[in-house]
């Protein structure tokens, strides 16, 4: 069964960069024991590539970026899938996730060679983290949605906080927006942000919020503050947005019909590191994502919180 069929909310997402530097995702997995795969409940492994020749008009797939080592990237998301299989009871779901900007819709055996693709390394569906050319989501997501409707597989968009560049979304089954960056730096502006989004959508069903929990920018070995890394205010005030609170205390219980289906993070491999790429994470702010997210209320007979267990 579909992962989203059983209605799993919230959603607690989070990426993995299995590409990064030196292998350092492998030993990462093999030394770490606290990782928190039992916090989450949708991964996103970055990440992998799809190719087209127009010479032949064929697509291929392949794991990591050009510049990796597909062998290194696939053994590292065989790792994460073994840790989450060991740590997490389910349900949960594992994305491949794609940057690529081919146009691989030009072939019509692409859903073929996708689905393949995706269901022998057991993935549970695509994530289009597609941000040089997003004129090419609306035409990917139609070709791919009735392979991936048939063979249970989740269809999944990343975007910016503005609709306007996007064309059809509707075939996707999830959305997350990423908050993080030239964004949202406050409750206010994610909840414009949320809002346009839930406009354009038409409903909050299909939304998942960005958090990023990457501190550092590493260059030449030095951490460096990275201006996309959201604050622990911002992490706590929009995870209670994002389950129905209206603020940081327990007020008011805004309607179900305004609850976001989620929030995911960037990234966990890299949660909260100040001593390199994947070097010693903390995982902070996956652990405080599902604090928030996990939040136990109780309502009276006007909707209104009545009683909020706050272990945020």
């Amino acid at each position: 069964m579909n992962f989203l069929n059983i209605k799993v909310q919230p959603i607690i997402g989070a990426y993995f960069e299995a590409g990064a530097p030196d292998s350092r995702a492998v030993t990462l997995l093999k030394t770490r024991t606290d990782i928190p795969f039992d916090k989450v409940n949708l991964i996103y492994i970055g990440f992998i590539n799809m190719n087209y020749d127009k010479t032949t008009n064929k697509s291929s797939i392949e794991f990591g970026w050009p510049t990796q080592q597909p062998t290194v990237v696939k053994k590292v998301t065989n790792l994460i899938i073994e840790k989450m299989q060991a740590k997490n009871p389910g349900p949960y779901a594992i994305l491949a996730s794609t940057q690529s900007s081919n146009l691989v819709y030009n072939d019509p055996d692409f859903p073929t060679t996708i689905v393949k693709f995706l269901t022998d390394n057991n993935f549970n569906g695509l994530d289009l983290d597609i941000e040089s050319n997003t004129s090419i989501i609306e035409p990917i997501l139609k070709q791919l949605a009735p392979a991936f409707n048939k063979n249970n597989l989740i269809l999944s968009v990343s975007v910016y906080l503005d609709p306007i560049n996007y064309g059809d979304l509707s075939y996707a089954d999830l959305v997350g927006v990423q908050n993080y960056g030239a964004g949202d730096n406050n409750l206010d502006s994610f909840k414009t942000t949320m809002t346009k989004w839930k406009g354009f959508l038409g409903s909050y069903d299909k939304l998942l919020g960005g958090i990023s929990s990457e501190r550092c920018r590493f260059v030449s070995g030095a951490c460096t503050q990275n201006d996309a890394y959201t604050s622990s205010e911002n992490v706590r005030a929009w995870s209670r947005y994002a389950i129905g609170l209206d603020g940081d205390k327990c007020l008011t219980l805004i309607d179900d019909d305004h609850k976001l289906k989620g929030m995911f993070s960037w990234r966990l491999d890299n949660d909260n590191s100040r001593k390199g790429e994947d070097v010693n994470p903390t995982f902070a702010y996956a652990k405080l994502l599902h604090s928030c997210m996990k939040a136990p209320t109780k309502r009276d007979t006007q909707n209104k919180c009545i009683q909020w267990s706050d272990p945020c």
